[in-house]
């Protein structure tokens, strides 16, 4: 909803991405797009809109991306996962987490976002919350931080200038119908 192909970039280009992307993400003039079809993460130059590679090769429903300088990290709706992959190796690292309810599980995870305190925010659509995960004190390891449980099924995720928390919610992945605000703590304010 809010990283879908950036208005930025043309038309024809829009049209080469959209068909394919669920969720776009730009780092070093390049962006990067999952794909509905594909185990790959698919890359674009911005200015051409040539497609310059793949990355990945091991998802089975690749959905939300975080850009950082070192890597791209990405949600795997059916594994339940979410994996890191760093831009000069091109292929998964480490994989996150696993399906289920409890602390530190995914169930079918859509969107995601990094805070700038360094933790990511990852939807969890089938078990209404989103799970937050912290890094480790090793640099290539996250951590269960916490969980904030929804009333509805989320979506995607982006937060505001004031660190506020904007979830879009649909009961079906095509269909988002209502936009919601929380704070940090979980507490609805729009």
């Amino acid at each position: 909803f809010v990283r879908n192909c950036p208005p930025k970039i043309d038309v024809p280009f829009r049209e080469i991405v959209k068909p394919h992307a669920r969720y776009c993400a730009i780092k070093k003039r390049h962006l990067y797009a999952t794909s509905r079809q594909s185990p790959y993460l698919n890359y674009y130059d911005m200015d051409t809109g040539k497609m310059l590679g793949t990355m990945g090769g091991e998802f089975k429903k690749g959905r939300g991306i975080v850009p950082t300088q070192e890597c791209l990290y990405v949600a795997d709706a059916e594994r339940c996962q979410f994996v890191k992959i760093p831009y000069d190796e091109q292929k998964p690292s480490k994989w996150f987490s696993k399906k289920g309810e409890g602390n530190g599980e995914l169930h079918y995870p859509l969107g995601m976002e990094m805070f700038k305190d360094g933790k990511l925010y990852i939807t969890s659509m089938e078990t209404k919350r989103i799970v937050v995960f912290r890094p480790a004190p090793s640099p290539i390891d996250w951590q269960f931080d916490r969980n904030i449980r929804l009333p509805h099924k989320p979506y995607d995720i982006a937060f505001d200038s004031d660190g506020n928390i904007h979830v879009a919610f649909g009961d079906h992945i095509e269909l988002v119908d209502r936009i919601y605000i929380f704070t940090m703590e979980g507490d609805r304010v729009g």
